[in-house]
């Protein structure tokens, strides 16, 4: 945003978010540059900052700028820090039939994603646990769901680590290749021809 101020031009930026975990702001984050009559750029120490910013407090606050009888004020808003996550409400699997061997059948939603927000800035992971898939003929099937990656396959039988952050990444967006992920495993020899529901307990914490 551009203030005019003449003979002086300010630019400052507005609206710097900010989270209650991060101590290091500055007013010179808001201060972008300033010219003189001339053309002629002013350094930060060529003015006097005031702000009531408070980075413990949640809310809007302001910087002001002083320059002579010139004054110029930004907006700073302090966000609380957290660690949350989004996860689909469902996940559907395609489709197969049961075959002579088993194999992998993949979500029905190529883009399925799990978004992480970690503006705690802290190591965290994500891990699920599946319950048994029940038939809609009473049919139980333990080992239904997997979670496979580029070099194993685990089951969701115990809780399982889906995936780890650390703290340089405020948002984390995870999604798998239609060969990745969790999956439905069709073994034949323990499953029966049927349409199948379960629950998945998705937990995400600090990880040490």
């Amino acid at each position: 945003m551009a203030l005019n101020a003449l003979p002086f031009m300010w630019k400052l930026a507005q609206g710097i978010i900010v989270s209650t975990i991060i101590s290091q702001w500055t007013p010179q984050d808001n201060f972008v540059s300033a010219t003189d009559e001339e053309g002629k750029d002013l350094p930060f120490s060529t003015f006097t900052p005031q702000n009531n910013v408070d980075l413990s407090t949640p809310g809007t606050y302001w910087v002001q700028f002083n320059y002579d009888d010139l004054v110029v004020k930004a907006d700073v808003t302090v966000i609380p820090a957290t660690l949350e996550f989004v996860v689909p409400d469902t996940m559907d699997f395609q489709e197969a039939a049961i075959s002579g061997q088993k194999q992998y059948v993949p979500r029905v939603d190529p883009d399925w994603t799990i978004t992480v927000n970690n503006t705690l800035h802290t190591d965290w992971k994500v891990t699920a646990q599946a319950t048994p898939m029940v038939g809609a003929g009473g049919t139980t099937y333990k080992d239904a769901l997997v979670y496979k990656d580029n070099t194993s396959e685990t089951s969701l039988v115990a809780t399982t680590v889906i995936a780890t952050g650390d703290p340089s990444q405020e948002t984390t967006e995870m999604k798998w290749s239609k060969d990745q992920g969790i999956l439905f495993a069709v073994d034949p020899t323990v499953m029966k021809k049927d349409s199948y529901q379960g629950t998945i307990e998705w937990t995400l914490e600090q990880a040490p």
